[in-house]
């Protein structure tokens, strides 16, 4: 165990830089020493204990060091005056170790500063706060319980076409076309659940969000939320945000793709992908792959990985906090189960009519294909 006289030590240290105001330099220096630092609103917090109750798993630790203020609004409800910025506050406060001393202070205070546009920030903290006046982030429930209505309506007359009209060429076609628009609103509504958006309650969010992407979806709900929570942490960061975390394959935009050729150069990076060529090869494997190859294999390797050895290996694997496995691996095989009903939903009901497994197999993966393509052009076109 470790001595009595370390540990007072260490103690003595952490005083020092409590209570007080922190400059950059002074937090890269707590950083580089082993402490988990982070800046909210202008003030420094340890997160070094907390990451493992956090809900959302390891995915603050992305802004050790760094000013996270912005990703915490966007990833939580602290609209000022909600019960969410309270209760918060209320768990913040034990975390707290001094205010960011603000000024030219030193290398770091200058790189902050010049990775960050003051005037274009407070403009869009003033947006956020106006529209949130305005109650334009308030969900209207009426819309979402017509999103699900029509996601099953959706579903229903895709099997009925077969089941009425046959498995020829006009009706198979048409009964694809239904079932990829039921497949990609559903992939559109687990979206808000996933964020805690749609209820007050985040039991009924994290409810309905399971239902509709695990047993309309077949995909896990703890694969995507992490997965998201981290493309919405790192928004379009090279390593960090896994929505663009393919850079041995093609790497998107105009400059990170000259970026990162130029890493490979150095020596800093490996692949061997043509980036000045990847327009030409995208086509192949982007649009018609990401859904019903690469996904699959990442929810695969993401649940069975934590459901079997307790991590996958995947990004910062957030599911290995305390938080998450105190429940055990059974987490992880409930969620299988509930995947496994959505394939047991299509056996039943497209087996008789398509001659088998390998029947509604093959127009699941046609299902899927196609809705990869939809998916591909919203996705990028919006983001």
């Amino acid at each position: 165990s470790t001595p009595a006289w370390v540990e007072l030590s260490k103690m003595c240290r952490e005083s020092d830089k409590t209570g007080g105001s922190l400059s950059w330099e002074e937090v890269h220096e707590e950083v580089t020493g082993g402490r988990k630092l982070l800046v909210l609103d202008g003030n420094v917090y340890d997160v070094g204990e907390w990451v493992h109750k956090h809900p959302g798993g390891k995915v603050l630790l992305s802004y050790v060091g760094e000013d996270a203020s912005d990703a915490y609004a966007a990833l939580h409800k602290v609209s000022e005056g909600s019960a969410g910025k309270a209760s918060m506050d209320k768990y913040l406060k034990s975390l707290l170790v001094g205010s960011l001393r603000t000024g030219k202070t030193g290398p770091r205070a200058e790189e902050h500063a010049s990775t960050h546009q003051e005037g274009l920030e407070r403009d869009f903290r003033k947006l956020r706060g106006d529209l949130e006046k305005a109650g334009m982030f308030k969900p209207q429930l009426w819309f979402y319980a017509l999103m699900l209505a029509h996601i099953v309506l959706l579903e229903v007359a895709g099997w009925a076409t077969l089941r009425y009209f046959g498995t020829g060429w006009v009706p198979y076609c048409a009964a694809v076309a239904l079932l990829v628009i039921a497949q990609a609103q559903a992939g559109w509504l687990q979206h808000d659940f996933g964020h805690l958006s749609v209820f007050e309650s985040r039991a009924w969010n994290l409810r309905m969000h399971r239902f509709v992407i695990l047993h309309l979806k077949a995909a896990s709900s703890a694969w995507w939320n992490y997965r998201h929570y981290l493309h919405h942490a790192k928004p379009n960061v090279a390593e960090c945000d896994p929505d663009i975390n393919m850079p041995y394959v093609f790497m998107l935009g105009t400059n990170m793709s000259k970026r990162w050729g130029q890493k490979q150069r150095e020596g800093k990076a490996g692949g061997v992908m043509p980036y000045d060529r990847q327009h030409q090869y995208w086509w192949v494997v982007g649009p018609p792959l990401l859904l019903p190859v690469y996904f699959h294999y990442e929810n695969l390797r993401f649940l069975l990985g934590n459901a079997i050895f307790g991590r996958s290996g995947m990004w910062k694997d957030s599911y290995s906090t305390k938080h998450y496995m105190k429940h055990g691996r059974i987490f992880f095989w409930k969620e299988i189960a509930w995947m496994a009903t959505f394939f047991i939903r299509w056996h039943l009901t497209y087996a008789s009519l398509l001659g088998g497994v390998a029947g509604w197999m093959t127009l699941y993966m046609i299902v899927r294909t196609v809705e990869s393509h939809w998916f591909v052009w919203v996705t990028q076109m919006n983001h």
